[in-house]
């Protein structure tokens, strides 16, 4: 009796989340689409890239192989200044972030810089920190709201409004977003890995445990 007792002392439950299933969330008092019930899905995929070392290694090992050897371009050597000026709006730490985040969170962003009505700078901005703007009629998101953390945002926050790529005047930054097509996902895509999930979650509270 003591024996089974110890036995039934050690066992822990763990309750796996049924969150890794994300929501699209449309709320008529906030100007933003909300991804998650409370609107941080970005962040629970992050905590389980920190969290789980398969995961971790996993998405890491994708994401180099996405940057590869870098930006290049087939006719680099016979249009030189085309190339050149290519080279110079997107940096090689930029492309990697970009990388790591298409991977982990199925989205990346680019900052698009504009100087004399052109487009000088790409720089790396972090998708988690973006919330999309509601389409308009034409079924079009144009503008993204920044706030540093989601996670925190009170009642009277006032996010940032950003204008997406090709909706701006043409000089204050805009944002670029690059995910692919998933039918049924308007605003977000989900990450490609979405099955796993309550794997590395799992792994995860094992080794908490």
């Amino acid at each position: 009796m003591a024996r089974n007792q110890t036995s039934k002392s050690n066992i822990h439950v763990v309750n796996l989340s049924t969150y890794n299933k994300p929501k699209v969330v449309e709320d008529k008092r906030k100007d933003w689409v909300a991804y998650g019930e409370d609107n941080n899905y970005y962040q629970y995929l992050i905590d389980l890239f920190t969290g789980s070392t398969t995961q971790n290694a996993i998405i890491n090992g994708i994401s180099n192989l996405i940057y590869g050897k870098g930006l290049d371009a087939l006719d680099s050597s016979s249009k030189t200044e085309e190339y050149a000026a290519l080279r110079s709006i997107f940096s090689n730490s930029c492309l990697r972030k970009v990388s790591l985040d298409l991977k982990l969170l199925g989205e990346a962003s680019f900052q698009v810089l504009y100087k004399d009505g052109r487009v000088f700078k790409s720089e790396h901005f972090p998708r988690q920190t973006l919330r999309a703007e509601k389409c308009n009629e034409e079924g079009e998101v144009e503008a993204y709201y920044y706030f540093h953390d989601w996670g925190k945002i009170k009642p009277n926050s006032k996010p940032k409004r950003i204008a997406a790529f090709g909706f701006g005047n043409g000089r204050e930054p805009e944002v670029k977003i690059i995910k692919k097509y998933v039918s049924g996902y308007d605003y977000y895509c989900p990450v490609d890995y979405q099955g796993a999930l309550c794997y590395a979650e799992l792994e995860s509270e094992v080794a908490d445990y």
